[in-house]
């Protein structure tokens, strides 16, 4: 039982880094894809 508890909080651990990891990779997309999109407007202009 005790064992089976650990498990689970060790996964609820790293669930919880893969959903902060995948947040901070998603908002640097959005960041990335709104600094390429200014950048090929400028070349546009």
């Amino acid at each position: 039982m005790y064992r089976k508890n650990e498990i689970k909080k060790f996964g609820n651990i790293v669930i919880h880094n893969l959903s902060t990891v995948l947040n901070i990779l998603y908002s640097f997309n959005i960041l990335e894809i709104s600094y390429y999109i200014n950048v090929i407007s400028n070349v546009n202009k």
